[in-house]
């Protein structure tokens, strides 16, 4: 997480093995942050409608800052332009 996380920013959150078949990284937008110590906060996402119809849950909270990344928008890039694989670029990075 090197980006500062703010509310009403996109993100992506990453479930672990031991989510079985909801294992994966699912999108949302962070609604609140609770502060827990100086330097680790719980990060509220509120679950896109993909995601909350594959884990049946509407919003959740993120703690550790490995599960938890902004997502990159191709606005921030112009027009035209066309990100990567976003399913090989995931592969590629766990």
């Amino acid at each position: 997480m090197t980006d500062t996380i703010q509310v009403g920013d996109r993100v992506e959150i990453r479930l672990d093995a031991k989510f079985g078949e909801m294992e994966g990284w699912h999108n949302g937008t962070v609604f609140r942050i609770e502060p827990y110590s100086e330097h680790r906060s719980f990060y509220w996402v509120k679950l896109d409608d993909d995601a909350r119809a594959a884990l049946r849950v509407g919003e959740i909270s993120i703690f550790n800052p490995k599960n938890i990344r902004k997502t990159v928008s191709s606005q921030s890039f112009g027009a035209g332009f066309c990100l990567p694989n976003a399913k090989a670029q995931r592969r590629k990075e766990n």
